[in-house]
């Protein structure tokens, strides 16, 4: 499937979503939703599952970087900004 039709989609549902949750639950201001692709679900389910780090195996620390905004989420926070 050609990702520029993927992408559509994915915008289309999101927007639905939105709209739904929204829609039924006015006190919602804002609703942040993350897609995934199976191959980063499937890594983060094994995640979940894995073993509790030990004293020896420290976690090395995130990348303390923002991710990047979707045209969309762009444009609401330059319209919230007025």
């Amino acid at each position: 499937m050609d990702g520029a039709v993927l992408a559509e989609k994915v915008e289309a549902l999101t927007t639905r979503l939105e709209r739904t949750i929204k829609g039924r639950f006015p006190e919602v201001r804002r609703l942040f939703i993350e897609t995934q692709s199976a191959a980063g679900h499937l890594g983060a389910a094994a995640a979940e599952v894995a073993p509790a780090h030990t004293v020896k195996d420290k976690p090395k620390p995130e990348a303390a970087t923002a991710p990047a905004l979707s045209r969309k989420a762009k444009k609401r926070s330059k319209r919230a900004g007025r």
